[in-house]
């Protein structure tokens, strides 16, 4: 089995993959959160179309909305309406993060990607459907 490999997302962030596979709706993943190399916070998806779960593994922090915040920044930088980032009900911005990191390590043609052109892709297929 490869050696699973640390993902940087930012802020000191990086996000390692232990498990991920197509789900039915959804991606199916499961991996660690670090902040400077030491583990802070798990995620999972269990890929039947619920949402991905950020979690901190102690109390000191919060790290869906830490995360949550550093989505909202770059899509707002990638010219996603206020308004709509704001009233985002339907959106996994914490999951986004994770979205992003799976991208860069995983799918063709991202690996060179910055978060920056993540958001701005994710800008333009949400438009498509009035949400940013």
């Amino acid at each position: 089995m490869a050696k699973a490999k640390f993902i940087p997302v930012g802020n000191g962030y990086s996000v390692r993959f232990d498990q991920r596979a197509k789900g039915q709706e959804t991606p199916y993943w499961v991996g660690k959160i670090f902040k400077d190399g030491k583990e802070v916070g798990c995620f999972e998806n269990g890929g039947t179309g619920g949402p991905t779960f950020v979690r901190s593994l102690n109390g000191e922090f919060d790290l869906s909305e830490i995360f949550e915040k550093m989505a909202k920044e770059g899509l707002l930088k990638a010219g996603a309406s206020p308004k709509k980032v704001a009233e985002g009900k339907y959106m996994e911005f914490d999951a986004m993060m994770i979205e992003f990191a799976h991208a860069i390590g995983y799918e063709k043609g991202w690996s060179t990607a910055t978060f920056e052109d993540f958001c701005k892709a994710e800008v333009e297929n949400y438009r498509k459907y009035n949400m940013l």
